[in-house]
C-alpha cells in the first residue's frame, strides 16, 4: 500500500523543549501508520542537554501519551550522540525509569536499544518496556532481556504476560546479544501461534509457554523497568526509540518500519529495506555485512546525514558533505525526499581484514580484501568517507599513499572495466578520509595503497678509519656507518674484500643480540641476511671487523653494498692496510660509487 505524505501542525505548549534541529511541524506519522505511542530520542526530550536528566519524553504519535519521571534520582540521562550519531536515553540499571498513564499497546512493538552488557541466558533480567493491562487475573505485559521468569531456565529474550505461570513467547538457549544497538520487534493477536519476536528483522522466537489473553491498547506503561514485580528489572543501557501500535501490522508494513529504524540507527536487517512506497532500497545478498545507509524519508521525519553500522567489524563511516560530532550538527541537506545512499560489504571472515595484492589495477600495490557495494537512490551527492584502519595491518603511512577504488561496472573486479581512483584527503589517528565523493548507483568500492616507486637504500661513508691488525688479531671498526631506506624494506648487505688472492683474509660482524640474522663468509665476500631494518643494519655494520693470518702485507679494499630486495645502494669503499702501520682512511681515491 503506497503512503502519501500529509502535513500535520500543532500548537506547542510554551514549556515544551524542542531539540536542536527540530521543526515546528509535529513529528507524527504522515503516511497512514497510526501508532498509539511513539517515543524518539531526537524529538520531544525535556531536558535535552547532553548528560542531563530527563523529566519528560514527549509522545510523537499525536496522542500526548508522554512518559515522565518526577523523582530526580530516577531520571535517565539524555545522551546526544549515543547510537549512530543520534540521541538516546541512558538508563542506569539501578532505578531509572519513565512512566506514562496511557497510550501503550502490545499488538505490535518496535524498540531500538543497546544494553551495556552482553546478554545471555545467565544475565540478570532487564526490561525495556512494561504495559499495564486491564485484567483481574494478571498484571502486565513486558519485553525483557536475560533471565526473567521461572517459565524457562534459559531465557534470553522474553515477551511475556504477568507472573511465571502465564504466557511467554521467548528465545531460549545458547543465544548471545552483543552489547551493540539492536532492533527488537514483537507482534501478536489472541493466538499463540501468531505471536512472534523479531531480532534485527529476523524472527527468532523458539519457545512458548502457557495460555494467552487478548492484546490491549491505550494502557499505562513504564520504560526502563517492570511495573510490578521481580525487583524492578531495570534496564541497563540506552533506549533510542519505541513505537507501539494497537493493531497487528502486515509483514510489509512491519518491514517498512524496521527499515526506517535500521537506517536511522545503523542496524543491519535480515530482510530487504523498503521505503514507504514499498520500493526495495537494498537487497544485496553478496554484500550483506555491516549494511548501513544515510537518507531522507519525510514520512518518518527521517533525516539521517551520517552513519556507521552498529555491528562489530564495521570500519566505514559515511556522511552527507562531512562527518560531524552528531547527526544534528551536520548542516548539509538532502535535495529530495526518499533519497538514500546504502552500502554493505562482502567480508564475513569473522571480521578479519587484510591487505591483498590480487585484483588490483595498474599503479596499485595492494587493497583491503573487503569490498563495499553502493546503492545511490535519488542522486545523493558530495559524500564524505572515513575508513578506520586501527588494528588493521596496512602499508600506507600518509594520506597520499591511499586510494579509493571505484569499480564503475559494479562486478567487484578491480582489474576490468572502468576503475576510478581517488586519493585520500587526510590520514590521522589511523583513520583515512575522503571528501567530495560522488557515486553512481551500483558501484563497488575498496580501499587501496598506491604502488610507490622503490627507493634505493643509502649508505654514508664513515669518517673514522678502519683499525686493522695482522696475524689473526681482530679489531672492531669504530666508524659510524649510516644506513637509510625510505621504503624501510628488509635489507641485506654484502661486504667484499679485494687486493690479494690470499684467502687468509677474513671479514666478520658481531651479531650478539640480533635474533634471526645470519652472516656467511665465503672468501672474499661476507653476506648478512635476515629480517633487517635500516637501524639494525647500521648497528651491525658498525661491528664490521677485518682479520688476517696472511704474510702478505699491503692494502685491501673493503666494499660495502646494501640491497632492499629490489635495488642496490650506493657502494662505500674502504681501504684497509694489513701491516704494522695500522693506518687507513676513507680514501680520497675511493669515493662513493653508484651501483
Amino acid at each position: 500500500m503506497a503512503r502519501s505524505a500529509l502535513s500535520l501542525s500543532i500548537t506547542l505548549d510554551s514549556s515544551l523543549v524542542i531539540s536542536k534541529g527540530d521543526s515546528i511541524k509535529h513529528a507524527a506519522f504522515a503516511c497512514n501508520f497510526s501508532p498509539s505511542l511513539w517515543l524518539r530520542g531526537d524529538v520531544g526530550v525535556i531536558f535535552n542537554m547532553n548528560n542531563t536528566r530527563v523529566t519528560t519524553w514527549a509522545d510523537q504519535s499525536g496522542n500526548d501519551n508522554n512518559a515522565t519521571q518526577s523523582l530526580g534520582n530516577r531520571r535517565p540521562l539524555y545522551q546526544a550522540a549515543s547510537i549512530n550519531f543520534n540521541p538516546a536515553l541512558n538508563f542506569d540499571g539501578a532505578n531509572d525509569f519513565l512512566q506514562g498513564n496511557s497510550g501503550a499497546a502490545n499488538h505490535t512493538l518496535l524498540m531500538v536499544a543497546r544494553s551495556d552488557l552482553n546478554i545471555s541466558n545467565t544475565t540478570v533480567g532487564q526490561t525495556i518496556i512494561t504495559i499495564d493491562i486491564n485484567n483481574p487475573n494478571t498484571d502486565s505485559y513486558f519485553f525483557s532481556l536475560g533471565s526473567i521468569t521461572a517459565a524457562f531456565n534459559n531465557e534470553v529474550i522474553t515477551h511475556g504476560l504477568g507472573s511465571s505461570v502465564e504466557y511467554r513467547k521467548v528465545r531460549t538457549g545458547n543465544f548471545t546479544i552483543p552489547s551493540v544497538p539492536h532492533l527488537y520487534t514483537t507482534d501478536h493477536d489472541a493466538s499463540i501461534s501468531n505471536a512472534a519476536i523479531y531480532f534485527d528483522g529476523a524472527q527468532i522466537d523458539n519457545n512458548t509457554a502457557n495460555s494467552f489473553i487478548d492484546p490491549e491498547a491505550n494502557r499505562p506503561y513504564r520504560v526502563g523497568g517492570n511495573l510490578y514485580i521481580w525487583g524492578g528489572q531495570y534496564f541497563n543501557g540506552q533506549i533510542a526509540e519505541i513505537l507501539s501500535f494497537p493493531t497487528n501490522l502486515s509483514t510489509t508494513d512491519r518491514e517498512i518500519l524496521q527499515s526506517y529504524l535500521g537506517i536511522k540507527y545503523g542496524i543491519s536487517l535480515a530482510h530487504a529495506y523498503l521505503d514507504t512506497d514499498e520500493t526495495v532500497l537494498w537487497n544485496e545478498a553478496n554484500y550483506a555485512n555491516n549494511i548501513a545507509s544515510i537518507g531522507r524519508e519525510d514520512c518518518f521525519n527521517l533525516n539521517q546525514k551520517q552513519t556507521k553500522n552498529a555491528q562489530f567489524g564495521a570500519i566505514l563511516t559515511v556522511g552527507l558533505g562531512n562527518i560531524a560530532v552528531d547527526n544534528t550538527s551536520n548542516s548539509n541537506t538532502f535535495s529530495n525526499d526518499k533519497s538514500f545512499l546504502f552500502w554493505g560489504n562482502d567480508n564475513d571472515d569473522n571480521g578479519i581484514i587484510e591487505e591483498v595484492a590480487t585484483e588490483v589495477p595498474a599503479g596499485v600495490q595492494s587493497r583491503l580484501d573487503r569490498e563495499w557495494k553502493i546503492r545511490n537512490i535519488n542522486n545523493v551527492a558530495d559524500i564524505a568517507l572515513e575508513f578506520d584502519l586501527n588494528g588493521i595491518p596496512q602499508s600506507g603511512t600518509s594520506a597520499n599513499d591511499f586510494l579509493l577504488l571505484i569499480d564503475e561496472d559494479g562486478d567487484g573486479n578491480f582489474t576490468t572495466g572502468t576503475i576510478q581512483t581517488v586519493t585520500a584527503t587526510a590520514f590521522s589517528g589511523g583513520v583515512i578520509s575522503f571528501s567530495n565523493i560522488n557515486f553512481s548507483d551500483g558501484v563497488v568500492i575498496s580501499l587501496a595503497t598506491k604502488n610507490t616507486p622503490n627507493s634505493a637504500p643509502q649508505l654514508v661513508c664513515p669518517t673514522t678509519a678502519f683499525n686493522v691488525c695482522p696475524n689473526g688479531q681482530l679489531n672492531e671498526i669504530a666508524a659510524t656507518l649510516q644506513v637509510s631506506d625510505l621504503d624501510n624494506n628488509n635489507l641485506t648487505a654484502q661486504i667484499t674484500i679485494s687486493g690479494t688472492t690470499d684467502n687468509a683474509d677474513m671479514l666478520m660482524v658481531n651479531l650478539t643480540g640480533f635474533s634471526g640474522i645470519n652472516q656467511t663468509y665465503v672468501y672474499p665476500t661476507l653476506t648478512i641476511t635476515g629480517i633487517i631494518n635500516p637501524n639494525q643494519l647500521e648497528n651491525i655494520l658498525q661491528t664490521l671487523s677485518f682479520a688476517t693470518t696472511s704474510t702478505t702485507a699491503g692494502m685491501r679494499d673493503v666494499r660495502i653494498t646494501v640491497n632492499d630486495g629490489v635495488t642496490n645502494s650506493n657502494e662505500i669503499v674502504k681501504t684497509v692496510q694489513a701491516d704494522e702501520n695500522l693506518s687507513s682512511c676513507c680514501s680520497a681515491n675511493a669515493p662513493l660509487i653508484s651501483n
